[in-house]
């Protein structure tokens, strides 16, 4: 039987880092399961919106219609992503989803996150609508949501 008092704190410790270090690297995405996840969502919030895939398509080349149903669709894809509940902008649930980001977009998305905080604003599907456009407006070549 081994003695549980003869551990090496440092060898624990040692242990410890290497889990830590696995757990991060396995919870961050690659760009292959973004695209997937994005991929996923819009089919699940296209149809509950209504929005076309013109007003979808037109919104990632920066063309904003202002209409309620890409209103609609914004809103379901942040709060299905947990970013915003209720018209609300959930900070907790934007700071823990960005490490597991591809690592070439987390420093972007942390810029435009404060950058667009108080863009948050409207009733109903506005408040995520808004926040996509700006987010997208602050650096459109790294702009990812479905």
């Amino acid at each position: 039987m081994i003695d549980k008092m003869s551990y090496r704190p440092e060898v624990v410790l040692f242990i410890c880092l290497i889990t830590v270090t696995n757990f991060y690297y396995t919870f961050a995405l690659t760009e292959a399961q973004m695209a997937s996840t994005a991929k996923l969502i819009r089919k699940m919030c296209q149809p509950k919106s209504k929005a076309t895939d013109e007003q979808i398509d037109n919104f990632h080349k920066g063309v904003f219609d202002n209409d309620k149903k890409m209103m609609c669709y914004m809103n379901c894809i942040l709060e299905t992503m947990k970013i915003i509940k209720s018209g609300k902008l959930d900070m907790g649930a934007v700071e823990q989803q960005i490490p597991t980001l591809p690592k070439k977009y987390q420093e972007s998305t942390r810029k435009s996150m404060d950058e667009c905080i108080n863009k948050v604003t409207g009733e109903k599907c506005e408040p995520a609508y808004n926040f996509a456009k700006c987010i997208y407006l602050s650096n459109p070549e790294m702009y990812f949501l479905p």
